[in-house]
C-alpha cells in the first residue's frame, strides 16, 4: 500500500480579504512546495515495494517556501503529522502481490498501493484538520474528502497528485466555505528515479526516495 504524509509545511503565499462566504474573491489562492520521502521507512516507492513485520507505517513531507503572487510569503499551513496507512498482508510468496515474500509480513509502498483508493481514504481519515495563517487571521479547514490528481500539466508533463478537500471550520464569519489543497509531484530522486516522478510512475521505476511538490502546479485555495 502506498504510504503518504504531510509534515507540517512552514510558508504559504496567499492574497487576503476579509470578506465573509458571499465574497467572490478568495480569502487564500496560493502556489505552494514541499520535498515528499518516501524512503523514511523503506527503500522508497517501487514497482514490488518492500515487505516489515509493522501493520502500519509512513512518508514525510518537509516544508519549504511556498510561492504565489500579490502579498507573498506571509502566510503559512499547518497540517498534522504523519499521515498513515495500514500495510498489504502478505499470504505468502507473490501473494496478493508480487511484493509479497514471507506469510504474515505487511506490504508497502509499491506503486499499485501509492495509486489506490485505500491511499486516499488514509489521507481524508488522517489529515483531519489543516491550519492556514495570514495577516494575523487563523483559518481552520476540516478535510472532507481526497481525489486523485486535480493537477495541470506542467514541466513534468500530467503529474500525479492528490486534490483534498476541505470547508473552512473557523473563524465563525467565514464557515462553510470550501478549500482545496492540490499536491502535483513533479521531479524526484532515489537510487532508480529518472528525475520525473510521472514518468517514474508509469514505468513503476524504482526506488524513489523522494519527490517535489511542483510549486507551479500545487496550490491551495479558500473561498470561491
Amino acid at each position: 500500500m502506498g504510504l503518504v504524509a504531510l509534515i507540517p509545511v512552514s510558508t504559504l503565499v496567499a492574497v487576503a480579504s476579509t470578506a465573509g462566504p458571499a465574497s467572490a474573491t478568495p480569502l487564500v489562492n496560493c502556489n505552494v512546495t514541499a520535498t515528499v520521502n518516501f524512503a523514511l521507512n523503506g527503500p522508497g516507492l517501487s514497482a514490488n515495494g518492500f515487505t516489515s513485520a509493522n501493520k502500519t507505517g509512513g512518508t514525510g513531507i518537509s516544508g519549504t517556501a511556498l510561492s504565489g503572487g500579490g502579498s507573498c510569503g506571509s502566510a503559512s499551513v499547518t497540517v498534522p503529522g504523519i499521515i498513515t496507512t495500514k500495510g498489504t498482508k502478505c499470504k505468502g510468496p507473490g501473494s496478493p502481490s508480487a511484493g509479497c515474500s514471507v506469510k504474515g509480513t505487511f506490504l508497502y509502498d509499491n506503486w499499485g498501493g501509492f495509486t489506490s483508493l485505500a491511499t486516499l481514504k488514509s489521507v481524508t481519515k488522517s489529515l483531519k484538520s489543516v491550519s492556514v495563517t495570514y495577516a494575523g487571521v487563523t483559518y481552520v479547514l476540516k478535510t472532507t474528502s481526497t481525489a486523485p490528481s486535480g493537477c495541470s500539466s506542467g514541466t513534468y508533463g500530467n503529474e500525479l497528485g492528490f486534490q483534498i478537500n476541505g470547508t473552512v471550520k473557523a473563524p465563525k464569519a467565514d464557515k462553510g466555505m470550501t478549500s482545496t489543497l492540490i499536491a502535483c509531484l513533479g521531479a524526484d530522486s532515489g537510487s532508480g528515479a529518472s528525475g520525473n516522478f510521472n514518468t517514474d510512475s508509469s514505468n513503476q521505476a524504482g526506488p524513489v526516495a523522494t519527490a517535489t511538490i511542483d510549486g507551479a502546479t500545487s496550490s491551495i485555495t479558500i473561498g470561491s
